[in-house]
């Protein structure tokens, strides 16, 4: 996501603007921030998730969408794109917002470089305080591993580290589970061994 500053605007000004340019920006406190474009295996990835949940919940309840469903944090007004998100009940529309939703059981983000401090701090503190969200999920694009926090009872948030291609994730509240060499199928030898990883992990 880019730091440049634009003038203060409105969420519905927001809106009208984001809905007429061909990039995805998020919106907080006023302000219209660009998101920058991923690597191949970001975008690799994403694919990978998508495919491997939407074939999961053919018979569920749950329905998964990509990156191009709009996010409206109550609490803090912020708008933004999730990689993936998770709906186990009927979305809701955010008011006055076209084509903005409130209410992700499940939220999903492949770390970049130049957002992953952003994802693991400021933008899940956030999206803590989603009353209808229970699992948020961090995937690493410089190796196998993936970071699972999940609500407890106590409203806590426990994390679950997973490594390893041989590894499976399992997100509960939709009942799925998905081998890691499925979420990172299709990324070539050479993309490996320039993010760090070899095929032997």
């Amino acid at each position: 996501m880019s730091t440049l500053r634009l003038p203060s605007i409105s969420p519905e000004e927001y809106i009208k603007i984001d809905s007429r340019t061909n990039e995805r920006h998020e919106y907080h406190n006023g302000q219209m921030f660009a998101m920058s474009g991923g690597s191949m295996i970001h975008s690799q990835l994403k694919v990978n998730l998508v495919v491997a949940v939407q074939s999961r919940l053919k018979n569920s309840p749950c329905r998964t969408f990509d990156g191009d469903l709009r996010l409206l944090i109550e609490t803090s007004g912020t708008m933004t794109y999730p990689d993936l998100s998770i709906f186990c009940g009927p979305p809701i529309p955010a008011k006055k917002l076209k084509h903005t939703f409130l209410n992700p059981t499940v939220l999903i983000e492949v770390l970049s470089p130049s957002t992953e401090r952003y994802d693991r701090g400021k933008k899940f503190a956030q999206y803590r305080t989603i009353s209808s969200l229970k699992e948020y999920i961090l995937a690493a694009q410089d190796e196998y591993a993936i970071d699972h926090f999940r609500r407890t009872a106590s409203d806590q948030w426990a994390l679950t580290s997973i490594r390893g291609k041989d590894a499976t994730l399992t997100i509960a509240s939709a009942s799925v589970s998905i081998p890691l060499s499925e979420i990172y199928d299709r990324v070539s030898s050479e993309e490996l061994a320039q993010n760090g990883l070899t095929s032997a992990n």
